[in-house]
């Protein structure tokens, strides 16, 4: 599965409203993910910004509101007639609607996305944007969705809707690959060999580092000394009251230790060797 962004190129007509005021009063203040609160204007009019162009179903407009023509608007639909509040305007060609996209999905991965820009705590880019594909994949509000904090800035469609512009030969416009879920899929999985190398090199270092060998008595010795000790993927020693800690290596190579009720047999048979101990 994959998740785009529509952008009309410069072989399209580029629109601008015909009325700065109605700008402001119906447009400005508004689609941002909600159906409109006012009536939409009964004579809005957009006007050719550009004379030079080739195609005219999907306009240059406003980044994150769509202006779609007769053509485009019939073919469409079917698939996103309940996303969209289809707002009729006029022009002096062509037959036009400005798509008011009412629906907003939290569905941004926020372990894998990369915010770029945040303004008063809440992010407004993004360097790398991924999404849930739990909450996406089989959800009939894929099709054209915006998402919290970007709702004034940009939208996004799926394959299918994608694909059907293709199908009936949509010019003008192109298409940004924003999302593959399998891309995501196999950059997680080389993410996780790759912590997996690097935490197996770090065990074979610890093993392979000069030393002498302790049994766990002899190490419980070191650890009444000041030091620590150290076998494979643990790490031993005193708190500041004299209590024993038990620290496991976790995938970012630190160690989270804890004050074990018990002493876990598989530490005795262990073969240890001294350290310095751990700041915690």
């Amino acid at each position: 599965m994959k998740i785009w962004k529509i952008k009309p190129n410069t072989s399209s007509i580029s629109l601008v409203s015909f009325d700065p005021k109605k700008f402001i009063e119906f447009e400005l203040p508004y689609f941002d993910g909600e159906v409109l609160p006012v009536p939409w204007a009964e004579e809005y009019r957009l006007i050719t910004d550009n004379q030079k162009y080739k195609y005219n179903d999907y306009a240059i407009y406003l980044n994150y509101i769509p202006v779609i023509s007769e053509k485009v608007f019939k073919i469409v639909t079917p698939l996103v007639k309940d996303l969209i509040q289809f707002l009729p305007v006029q022009h002096s060609d062509f037959n036009f609607y400005i798509c008011n996209i009412i629906n907003v999905i939290e569905c941004v991965d926020a372990e894998k996305s990369i915010p770029d820009t945040i303004l008063d705590g809440e992010i407004r880019s993004y360097s790398k944007i991924c999404f849930l594909e739990s909450v996406l994949k089989d959800n009939e509000k894929r099709h054209i969705f915006k998402i919290p904090g970007l709702t004034r800035l940009t939208y996004f469609v799926s394959d299918e809707f994608r694909e059907l512009l293709l199908v009936n030969d949509i010019k003008g416009i192109d298409f940004i690959e924003i999302w593959d879920s399998e891309a995501d899929f196999e950059l997680e999985q080389q993410h996780e060999q790759r912590i997996k190398e690097e935490y197996d090199a770090y065990i074979i270092k610890i093993n392979n580092q000069p030393h002498d060998p302790l049994s766990w008595n002899e190490a419980v010795e070191k650890l009444k000394l000041g030091k620590a000790a150290i076998s494979a993927d643990w790490k031993i020693q005193y708190n500041s009251k004299g209590d024993i800690l038990i620290g496991q290596l976790n995938r970012n190579l630190e160690y989270e230790f804890f004050s074990p009720v018990y002493i876990p047999p598989i530490l005795l048979d262990l073969i240890w060797q001294e350290v310095e101990k751990s700041n915690i």
